[in-house]
């Protein structure tokens, strides 16, 4: 299921971001990184909720954010019908 992801600035707080996104996962995992390239390196945070607010946000360059819903843990193979 693809996660749209809506970045806007939080009201009265300039440096603040509000992250929101769709989905129906358990959790989520939120990225953030100054280098696009590397933004599954580190995640910021994770939640169980729809949105997110970042306070601090690295100024004075661009910042990229993803979200992805975390799956579920291994799944196991049934037992063999031998």
């Amino acid at each position: 299921v693809p996660v749209v992801l809506t970045v806007t600035h939080t009201p009265g707080v300039p440096e603040g971001v509000d992250l929101s996104w769709s989905g129906n996962q358990a959790s989520y995992d939120i990225y953030r990184s100054t280098d696009c390239a590397a933004l599954f390196a580190n995640p910021l945070t994770a939640t169980t909720n729809n949105d997110y607010t970042d306070a601090s946000p690295p100024q004075g360059s661009l910042v990229c954010y993803t979200v992805l819903g975390e799956a579920p843990g291994p799944i196991r193979q049934p037992p063999s019908k031998e």
